[in-house]
């Protein structure tokens, strides 16, 4: 039996839960092409792709559709027939759309990494369980995903080290982001604005920058892989002057080391 290599993240517990509604489509018995099942779905739905080699370059379009293969990558294949990306994630996808268990091949990309898989700037599609893509893809993806993540900032009121409410939703994606992203090290930087003492406003930064990592080590992110440092009231990103200038000022910052 040919034995499937793992060749970018194995996340078995990120498994998508259809909401009520939600459907199931099977390639090929209700649609002879896995685009055209796509473009039939809507979010929720889930594509069931049954053995078989499928040539075609396929577009989740935005669409928070899971992508499953019913026997694997063993038998399951999308050949991209070197017309383009295989499988293209173009219109910022949340994690929610998912792509399991298949061998993605025949891609071609002469301008830009992606001939596997092509990711825009802020898609964040969900890549499990014996994927076999081209190198060059999976240096893509994780690339973009590290852009993404250093671009992210979390805000804080005044005087208090745990997030805005509004924030957690940001952290939770940003921990499913994380998990799908190979590095060796995550700096979590604190900061505060200019209104209080220098040390107090340093201790404030530096306990902003813990209580992330906690937040984030708790959603399944290894904290050896975590360090945290804080900044104080320096570089600040706008004025202290006005109240808005310090709210923006009091953030926690990302950095990733490869």
């Amino acid at each position: 039996m040919r034995r499937c290599a793992l060749s970018f993240v194995f996340f078995a517990a990120l498994v998508f839960s259809p909401g009520s509604g939600a459907s199931e489509i099977h390639v090929p018995k209700d649609y002879p092409t896995i685009q055209e099942a796509l473009d039939a779905a809507v979010d929720g739905d889930t594509v069931w792709v049954h053995p078989g080699t499928y040539v075609e370059n396929i577009d989740f379009k935005g669409k928070a559709v899971a992508l499953r293969s019913t026997d694997g990558c063993g038998s399951t294949v999308i050949d991209g027939n070197r017309n383009g990306s295989v499988v293209a994630f173009r219109s910022g996808e949340p994690p929610e759309a998912v792509i399991d268990g298949f061998t993605i091949t025949n891609g071609y990309q002469p301008t830009w990494n992606g001939g596997g898989i092509h990711c825009d700037e802020w898609a964040s599609p969900t890549i499990i369980n014996n994927l076999k893509i081209e190198a060059d893809s999976l240096v893509a993806i994780n690339k973009r995903h590290i852009k993404h993540i250093e671009q992210t900032r979390i805000h804080f009121a005044a005087n208090k080290t745990e997030p805005l409410k509004k924030e957690e939703k940001i952290l939770e994606k940003l921990a499913l982001l994380l998990i799908q992203t190979e590095f060796s090290k995550l700096i979590i930087t604190g900061y505060s604005d200019n209104s209080g003492p220098v040390s107090e406003n340093l201790q404030y930064s530096l306990a902003r920058a813990q209580s992330i990592a906690n937040f984030l080590s708790s959603h399944g992110i290894d904290k050896n892989k975590i360090s945290v440092q804080g900044r104080g009231e320096a570089e600040p990103l706008v004025t202290n002057d006005t109240e808005e200038g310090r709210k923006l000022n009091r953030r926690v910052e990302f950095s990733i080391i490869e």
